[in-house]
């Protein structure tokens, strides 16, 4: 867990280079996609190889990148994000037959894709979030979820900028009051130690 910690740390206060990295290689991979069908109508081995070389460190810089800025600049709570949050992997059990069926409905407009993508995304997500909050209100599921929830938290993201420069494994506080009261304290391997009188 440390070492997750201070990872994070680095991560968030390189979000910046994250960022222009992801862009980069995102603009890079759509100008050579773009370059490739123009000029072949079967590409060549090499160029596939390339296109998937460059898609491959699009995909990852953007991972990096996203994660970066949410750790810079998500510690914030709110209500809206908490529910988010707690109805998140009902949202994607029940968005599947939402977005199908909204594409299809759709299908007749006249609008561009642009359009009809927000269309889908909007519609999908308010139904979708809506349906999990009213699957967690039935009394039944309503324990288990707030037992799974409460189990599966992550820490806060305040956390991370809070710790201080000199305590790199986040450990003080947590073992000094304990030691003093001779019991046992949390120790930076594996998460176990022993008071020191």
């Amino acid at each position: 867990m440390p070492a997750i910690v201070q990872f994070a740390r680095r991560l968030s206060t390189r979000w910046t280079a994250w960022s222009l990295l992801a862009a980069l290689t995102g603009a890079a991979f759509l100008t050579a996609g773009e370059t490739a069908r123009w000029g072949l109508h079967r590409p060549a081995p090499i160029t596939l190889v390339a296109l998937g070389t460059m898609q491959v460190t699009f995909c990852a810089a953007a991972s990096f990148g996203l994660l970066a800025l949410f750790l810079r600049f998500g510690g914030g709570r709110s209500a809206a994000w908490d529910s988010l949050a707690a109805n998140s992997f009902a949202i994607y059990l029940l968005h599947y037959p939402l977005v199908t069926w909204t594409q299809y409905g759709l299908l007749a407009t006249r609008a561009g894709a642009p359009m009809k993508s927000a269309v889908v995304f909007t519609v999908a997500l308010a139904a979708s979030w809506a349906c999990a909050s009213s699957l967690r209100s039935f009394p039944s599921s309503a324990g288990s979820c707030e037992r799974s929830r409460d189990a599966t938290r992550p820490p806060d993201l305040h956390l991370l900028r809070t710790a201080r420069r000199d305590d790199p494994h986040g450990w003080r506080g947590r073992g000094d009051e304990a030691a003093s009261a001779g019991r046992p304290t949390l120790g930076p391997q594996y998460g176990t130690g022993s008071a020191s009188g």
